[in-house]
């Protein structure tokens, strides 16, 4: 649907990337970093990387597809407004552009 999408794009527009909110990609770093220290040592390195990365892909994945399909058919008003934050979140235009 185009009412998340245009919804994102424009917070996106007049908000940016505001410094000090909550931000899901700073959490996906932190895990990405204990995953790192964690597994990147010994033995198939590249192979435990690679099942880091899948399983932190495949989890944010499915935790917000099943948030969507539960607002989908609970609330649809939070079901495009958690669209949209997805997009709000994933998009970063106006931060992409100002760099």
């Amino acid at each position: 649907m185009i009412l998340p999408l245009a919804g994102g794009y424009l917070a996106d527009l007049l908000l940016g990337d505001p410094r000090g909110w909550p931000h899901p990609i700073r959490l996906f770093g932190w895990l990405i970093h204990k995953g790192e220290v964690w597994l990147n040592r010994g033995r198939l390195r590249l192979v435990k990387g690679m099942l880091l990365t899948l399983m932190l892909v495949a989890a944010v994945y499915g935790i917000c597809s099943y948030i969507e399909g539960l607002l989908g058919r609970l609330w649809m008003p939070g079901y495009y407004l958690f669209s949209s934050v997805l997009v709000f979140f994933g998009l970063a235009n106006r931060t992409l552009l100002q760099e």
